[in-house]
């Protein structure tokens, strides 16, 4: 789910979404090797944090991230792999 703040009305009167996943991905691959907190992502790339949490979580699924929790609510994301934060970056 997209925080309200993160939206924008298209033309047509209907909501979009400010952010997508290459936002998210340019975050971690700027940062690799260090791991980024869904906070540092959302201030590095301007969507909030359960935004950025949600897209984080989606790309854990999908593959190019990976997580680790560091403590009973805190999970550190990072790009998998070199070659990917290196093509991340292209």
């Amino acid at each position: 789910m997209t925080n309200a703040e993160d939206l924008i009305r298209r033309g047509d009167g209907a909501f979009a979404e400010k952010y997508d996943e290459s936002d998210v991905l340019a975050a971690l691959a700027a940062a690799f090797p260090e791991p980024l907190s869904a906070t540092e992502v959302g201030e590095r790339t301007g969507m909030a944090r359960t935004t950025a949490h949600n897209r984080l979580e989606g790309l854990v699924e999908d593959g190019p991230v990976a997580t680790k929790k560091l403590g009973a609510r805190s999970r550190a994301y990072f790009v998998s792999s070199a070659a990917a934060a290196e093509a991340l970056r292209e």
